[in-house]
């Protein structure tokens, strides 16, 4: 895995600076943050399961997507919350199949 997906970079490194108007108030999350985050709203979800999404695209070679994928796919779901609660679920599901 890239060093850049350290437990401890922020995910807004990772994912990109569009999720930073998120987080007006407060520094984005770390990987690590975002995936020990049980909260239901739907960019904490987002971030949880996209980040443990990347982790999978690196570690496993029959991961459904590549990273360039969930980075995409997660900063198309930035858009609405309707569309990062659905992206979240889908995440989930592939993560939960490894």
């Amino acid at each position: 895995m890239p060093r850049i997906l350290s437990l401890v970079a922020s995910i807004a490194r990772i994912f990109g600076p569009r999720l930073l108007k998120f987080f007006v108030h407060k520094p984005a999350p770390t990987v690590y943050g975002a995936l020990k985050d049980t909260s239901s709203d739907p960019i904490s979800a987002l971030a949880r399961e996209a980040s443990a999404s990347l982790i999978n695209s690196y570690k496993y070679r029959d991961f459904p997507l590549s990273t360039g994928e969930v980075v995409a796919q997660f900063n198309s779901a930035l858009d609405s919350p309707d569309l990062a609660s659905a992206q979240a679920m889908k995440f989930q599901s592939f993560n939960e199949a490894m």
